[in-house]
């Protein structure tokens, strides 16, 4: 069937072989990607838990009127 379309046996297998090497570093890429993004808002994550965790214990001090 590819010799119907002009392309030789080895140049089928040499499409592929590109083919093949650049699905692979794209997956490489994206996962680097995709960690980088996701280690970043795990950062500002914990950051925003920590800052409510700390607004809470102010309110509870005014509440009870007293301060740190």
């Amino acid at each position: 069937m590819s010799e119907q379309a002009g392309f030789t046996p080895e140049q089928v297998r040499n499409r592929l072989a590109g083919l093949r090497k650049f699905c692979v570093w794209g997956t490489v890429v994206v996962m680097v990607f995709g960690m980088a993004v996701g280690g970043h808002a795990l950062i500002n994550a914990k950051k925003l838990l920590s800052d409510s965790t700390v607004i809470e214990a102010e309110i509870v001090d005014l509440e009870e009127g007293t301060r740190r």
